[in-house]
């Protein structure tokens, strides 16, 4: 694999791992289906929604990027059928991460808020070591190859544990941000009326 290669496969990952936050955090501002009804509610619906279309879109992604290096619309478009298991991913990716995302903040106390991170950052790992193990073992059963359990179990935790750690909190803050009361604007003392007498 030359360095062409590698810089698009680069950009490739990080743009559709960029995709399944983007599709879990961003309909949750203006679509009703994605808003918790109450504490105990999750939209769970908008759970698997939000995972099938970064699913979807992973795969335009993919064949994007394969057609960029190939120059060949064909080669690009076969090469869908022997990978579409990686869309496994980037359902995991949206899905949980929509999941976390309606968590109650715990950020009462500064430790409170860098456990929750860990704990989030912990969950979406893991989540993303199931995902990538099953995603290898489709792999394997579709095309008959597929890349090591050494190499991308690490690397889904790592990039999982980051992405838990980080976003679901920017987002909660992010709420709290723009429900905040806005602070009032103290006017200029009036001037004091003089009286004039004629």
């Amino acid at each position: 694999m030359d360095f062409g290669q590698l810089f698009l496969q680069a950009m490739m990952i990080s743009i559709i791992y960029t995709s399944a936050v983007a599709w879990a955090v961003y309909p949750k501002k203006s679509w009703k289906m994605a808003i918790p009804k109450s504490k105990q509610e999750r939209p769970v619906e908008f759970y698997f929604v939000a995972g099938i279309l970064a699913a979807v879109t992973s795969l335009v992604i993919s064949f994007i990027f394969h057609f960029m290096y190939e120059a060949d619309l064909q080669k690009a478009w076969t090469g869908i059928a022997m990978r579409y298991p990686w869309a496994l991913m980037s359902f995991s990716t949206a899905f949980a991460m929509a999941f976390l995302t309606d968590n109650e903040s715990k950020g009462d106390t500064r430790w409170h808020g860098l456990s929750q991170r860990v704990i989030e950052g912990l969950i979406l790992g893991c989540v993303l070591v199931l995902a990538a193990t099953l995603t290898i073992l489709w792999l394997k059963d579709v095309a008959n190859a597929g890349p090591r359990f050494d190499t991308l179990l690490p690397m889904s935790g790592v990039v999982g544990f980051l992405l838990g750690y980080c976003i679901p909190t920017w987002y909660r803050e992010s709420l709290l941000a723009n429900a905040s009361p806005p602070q009032d604007i103290k006017k200029p003392d009036e001037a004091p009326e003089v009286e004039t007498t004629f």
